[in-house]
């Protein structure tokens, strides 16, 4: 069948017209497939970077508000913004998974949730942390919120700097899905010229215009988005398609522009940050440099204080726990060894009681209540127990100490040893004692001792008149007898007293001393073991060597007696001693200087401590009726003092007892003076003697002797 060239041509037109319907819908079908990918490239990947960029304005958002609640000093207000951050908080968290689904590419979804959890690291620090903290501390301690929010603010800038990467990674995906999106078009595009050629011409104007149409927007969007990666914020796309591209672009512009304000806001508010901490660290500096100031001042006053109580060595200074029952020990002065005896290391945390009597220790919880409710210490002298368990008199004062919170936690405990001064006063009181009973003593013994002479005198002259043989003259002879005993005892109250003349002399008791243990070794029994200990070439004193043997014989046969029933040992010593201030001050009668020690001491049974300070009392004895006349320790005492002298004992009962006696040493030896000779007898004559006396008795008693009828 032959076609013309009207059919060839119609029939031409018709294929081309077919063709043309084919390629049109060819071309339909392929931008259709486009658009499609389009879509999906704009939904999986540009999508994400815009959902991206609306999580950085929320971080912004949320930035803020937590700086707002960090400095809010109402608890309403730091509530309010703790909902918004919260809420800021959740619309994130959808936005993330939001994200999640749309994306495709793993590493982008590793950074995803690397942002996620860098993010809900920094919220749950500022929840812990950074919130708790702003409640509690109101009043801002600038210290404090810079340590707390410095870990919140290095949490915040980790997640900033994952959510930058993770943009810049949906973005750059985002670019290189248009890319592929580009080649498919092409190679769409060549299958379709391929299927008709002879529409070469109509599919190349069509495909270039559909490429200058679709490519240039997209390339755009493309370029804009590469140099926001790189930083360059101020890009911006400029699109009139009035499609989808359209919108992405509009979107991009809107995203640019929000992420450079937010990002320049917190740019500003790091650079706000800096600032702060740069003076947070200057005030941290001044902070530091007075509480140094502060601490070193501190430091110098606690100097003085630990060296007052360390020099205190007279002084026991003891703080004891007031708020155990125990009332333990927690410090104990240098002082408080030397006083007590203890070690400080040993006796902190042990009960106080231990340096008290039990007595004491009873009233302890009412002394301390009294101190908690009167807010004063006290004061009082009281018996304490030394480490070996000796007993001695202190002066204690308590002092309440208190903590900032003005309750008493402990008491300062302060105690003087005035044992040595209560002794002294008891040795003084008992010494003016002595010296009032000698003064009685002596003034009775004056009298009686002309009373004595009355009747001796008369005794001896009645004696003389009467005959040998007259019955009488034994019985004037007992009456002159006792007058004779009566006299030798008035003669030791005047030596007791101080009363009685003295025939001192600078002479040795060296040798007196073995005069008299030599007398006593042939008369005491031989269950009594005699020692001495006598320093050759002994110091003077100045002595009546009678009296000085007096004391000797005193004082020893006091200790034979002791020693009487179980036998023993009699030791006598003599030494030179030189006694310092201290040393003197054991007997109140003593100075400092050098003196002769004579020490009589036995092994006896020793004598009580309640009957010690009576034994130099006149007419004291512990010995039976008819033994003693109790003014054997009394003269002792007596001639040691006339001497300037002192006299101690100490004794321990079933042990024996020891008598220390101080004689003054005279540096030179007085020169002895000359005896006088005896006056010559008078020749016989008529001369007349006057003979005076106050008492009657005695003058008539002188005229008589003398043969006169009357004084």
């Amino acid at each position: 069948m032959a076609f013309n060239i009207r059919t060839k041509i119609i029939g031409g037109y018709a294929v081309i017209v077919l063709l043309v319907a084919l390629v049109g819908f060819a071309g339909m079908y392929t931008m259709k497939s486009i658009e499609n990918e389009h879509n999906e490239i704009i939904s999986g990947h540009l999508n994400p970077a815009v959902i991206t960029g609306m999580v950085a304005n929320r971080i912004g958002f949320i930035h803020s508000n937590s700086l707002l609640h960090l400095f809010s000093k109402s608890i309403d207000d730091m509530g309010r913004y703790e909902s918004e951050i919260d809420a800021g908080q959740d619309k994130i968290n959808r936005d993330i998974e939001t994200i999640r689904t749309l994306l495709v590419n793993p590493d982008i979804i590793d950074k995803l949730d690397t942002f996620h959890d860098s993010w809900k690291l920094y919220m749950k620090i500022w929840h812990e942390q950074v919130v708790p903290m702003s409640r509690a501390n109101l009043d801002k301690s600038v210290f404090e919120l810079s340590r707390k929010r410095g870990a919140a603010g290095s949490a915040e800038l980790e997640a900033v700097n994952n959510l930058n990467e993770l943009l810049k990674m949906v973005v750059s995906e985002a670019d290189h899905r248009l890319s592929v999106s580009g080649r498919l078009y092409r190679k769409r595009l060549y299958v379709s010229l391929a299927v008709s050629l002879g529409v070469i011409i109509l599919g190349l104007f069509i495909g270039i215009r559909q490429s200058t149409l679709i490519a240039r927007p997209v390339n755009a969007v493309a370029s804009a988005a590469k140099r926001l990666t790189k930083g360059d914020l101020d890009q911006r796309i400029d699109v009139k398609t009035g499609d989808e591209i359209e919108i992405l672009a509009d979107s991009f512009n809107v995203m640019a522009g929000k992420l450079k304000q937010k990002i320049n806001k917190l740019h500003s508010e790091i650079n706000v940050r800096k600032q702060a901490e740069e003076d947070l660290k200057e005030y941290r500096n001044q902070l530091e440099e007075k509480v140094k100031e502060r601490t070193q001042d501190l430091e110098e006053r606690e100097a003085k204080l630990r060296a007052i109580y360390e020099a205190a060595q007279d002084v026991s200074l003891i703080i004891i726990d007031g708020q155990d029952p125990d009332m333990p020990i927690l410090e104990f002065s240098p002082g408080a060894e030397n006083i007590f005896g203890y070690h400080r290391s040993e006796i902190k945390g042990t009960p106080v009681s231990v340096l008290h009597l039990p007595k004491d220790t009873a009233r302890f919880p009412a002394v301390f209540q009294q101190m908690k409710d009167r807010g004063e210490g006290s004061g009082e002298e009281i018996t304490m127990v030394r480490k070996t368990g000796e007993k001695f008199f202190a002066m204690s004062s308590t002092y309440p100490l208190y903590n900032k919170k003005k309750e008493m936690y402990a008491v300062l405990s302060v105690h003087i040893d005035i044992d040595k001064q209560k002794k002294l006063q008891v040795q003084l009181n008992h010494s003016q004692k002595l010296e009032a009973i000698g003064s009685l003593a002596g003034g009775i013994a004056h009298d009686f001792n002309n009373i004595l002479s009355a009747i001796i005198g008369y005794s001896q002259l009645a004696m003389d008149r009467l005959p040998k043989d007259s019955p009488a003259q034994k019985d004037l002879a007992q009456v002159y007898k006792a007058g004779e005993r009566a006299r030798n005892l008035v003669m030791q109250i005047l030596t007791f007293s101080r009363q009685k003349e003295q025939n001192a002399a600078p002479i040795q008791i060296g040798p007196i001393i073995k005069e008299v243990l030599k007398f006593l070794k042939a008369t005491l029994p031989s269950s009594i073991e005699i020692r001495q200990e006598i320093m050759p070439d002994a110091g003077h004193v100045l002595a009546d060597p009678t009296q000085i043997h007096q004391v000797l014989m005193n004082l020893c046969t006091n200790a034979a007696h002791a020693m009487d029933q179980t036998g023993g040992e009699l030791t006598v010593t003599l030494s030179d001693v030189t006694l310092d201030q201290d040393a003197a001050e054991t007997d109140p009668d003593l100075l400092p200087g050098k003196y002769l020690k004579l020490t009589v001491a036995d092994t006896g049974h020793g004598i009580a401590p309640e009957i010690l300070p009576k034994i130099f009392e006149p007419y004291f004895t512990t010995k039976k009726r008819g033994q003693g006349t109790g003014l054997g320790l009394a003269t002792v005492h007596g001639i040691i003092k006339s001497y300037g002298g002192g006299i101690t004992v100490s004794s321990t009962p079933g042990q024996g007892t020891t008598f220390d006696l101080y004689f003054p040493v005279i540096e030179t030896p007085a020169e002895s003076a000359p005896e006088k000779p005896a006056p010559a007898t008078a020749a016989k004559s008529s001369a007349c003697i006057l003979f005076v006396d106050d008492e009657p008795g005695i003058a008539d008693l002188g005229g008589q002797v003398l043969g006169d009828k009357k004084a």
